[in-house]
């Protein structure tokens, strides 16, 4: 009987555990000659942002592309994006991450492809810290049901 409490408990668990994703794709024209265009987006402490850019437009296809934490740090930076360009990044911290499309010296605007997923790591709606807690709550009531049982095996072959 015990037994089987624990095993509904575990796939209740593993039930309601999951990774939620966002996909998106994005289409921003950056202006030549200076032109600077930046999406921002909220993320929790423990989201990954993964994304990939096609740029197009003009003799070189190229852009200036960098992604801004909370804080105003650049995490990434790329100094020349072109067709198939990869990046990701997990947030740190709760706020607002800049990501910054730049054509600084081309005569030509581009259009820049943005496709992108926000994954979250949740259970039952918790984030990352309260996962931490929910867990080391699942593993003592674990412990403490298998010490039970093994004093009840125990008592009852004595």
């Amino acid at each position: 009987m015990n037994k089987r409490i624990c095993l509904v408990f575990l796939s209740l668990l593993l039930v309601a555990t999951g990774v939620v994703c966002a996909a998106q794709v994005e289409t921003i024209t950056v202006d030549p000659m200076g032109g600077e265009e930046t999406l921002t987006f909220n993320l929790n402490n423990g989201q990954k942002f993964s994304g990939s850019l096609s740029v197009s437009g003009g003799i070189a296809d190229s852009i200036i592309f960098s992604v801004q934490a909370p804080n105003g740090t650049k995490i990434i930076e790329l100094t020349s994006v072109s067709e198939g360009t990869e990046f990701e990044f997990m947030a740190d911290k709760d706020g607002a991450y800049t990501l910054v499309f730049e054509n600084p010296l081309a005569i030509n605007a581009k259009t820049v492809s943005l496709t992108y997923d926000i994954e979250t790591l949740t259970i039952a709606g918790l984030d990352g810290t309260q996962i931490l807690i929910v867990a080391f709550l699942v593993i003592a009531v674990i412990v403490v049901g298998i010490v039970v049982i093994f004093k009840k095996a125990k008592q009852q072959t004595s």
